[in-house]
Formats: C-alpha cells, structure tokens, sequence
C-alpha cells in the first residue's frame, strides 16, 4: 500500500478491506475517488459507494431502534466506529445515508444503463427500506 497508495487496484483493494472491517465512510470515500480516477469504471465504483452507504444506513437504522428501545440512553457501539448518541440523530444520519446510497445508484445508472434492471431493482428496493424506515 506504501508503494503505490493511488494505484485503482490498491485503492479498490482498501476499500473492500474497509467495508469487510464496518469503516463504510472511508471505503465511500475511495469508491468516490476511484469512481473519479478511472470513469470507464465509474458505474462499477458508484455501486460500491450505494452499497457502502446502504450498510452505514443500516447500522444507523439498527442504532437508532436500540436507542430507542432503551429509551434514548446512549449505548456502547459494538465497534470502535462512532455512532450517535440519540435515536433522532441516528434516524437522521441513517435517512441521510439511505439517500446517498440511492443517488450513488442513480449515478451509477446513468454511467452504465445496460445493467439498469439489476439496478433499478437495487434502487426500488432501497427506496422502499428507506421509506418505511421513515416512518419508524
């Protein structure tokens, strides 16, 4: 990684790492990078941030109901990754996670729509998660 810290292999490599490690932020942050550094790649990498995104979304969603089902007193994570202290900011991050996961989708759509039903299915059933949780 010292060696070639920019190389579109190492980073993609890091950023799976990251991901397999919980780290969502910083494995979007290299999707987004990658995305940026190699655009005939691009759809590929924004699916790794919509993905990314919609794990962080769903650690923030299970967060939150934990809070709230321990009457908003704060709790441990189960992990060295900061979380929010309360329900409603947990709620909030995770809809706004659940939103940059959908437009990573979107994105990725339009730089490739050969593979739009599988996306497209990606992206009604995020939009649904998203919804219901809304409503929680």
């Amino acid at each position: 990684l010292e060696l070639t810290p920019e190389e579109p292999s190492t980073m993609r490599n890091l950023a799976v790492a990251y991901q397999a490690n919980a780290q969502y932020e910083k494995a979007v942050e290299l999707y987004t990078r990658l995305a940026e550094k190699v655009p005939a790649q691009a759809a590929s990498f924004l699916q790794g941030v919509g993905v990314n995104q919609e794990e962080r979304a769903y650690q923030l969603k299970s967060h939150a109901q934990q809070l709230q089902e321990q009457g908003a007193k704060a709790c441990p994570p189960s992990n060295e990754i900061a979380l929010p202290n309360t329900a409603a900011q947990a709620k909030n991050d995770a809809i706004s996670a659940y939103q940059a996961a959908i437009a990573a989708y979107r994105q990725a759509l339009e730089k490739q729509p050969k593979n739009s039903a599988e996306l497209q299915a990606q992206l009604s059933a995020l939009e649904e998660r998203q919804d219901s949780f809304a409503q929680f």
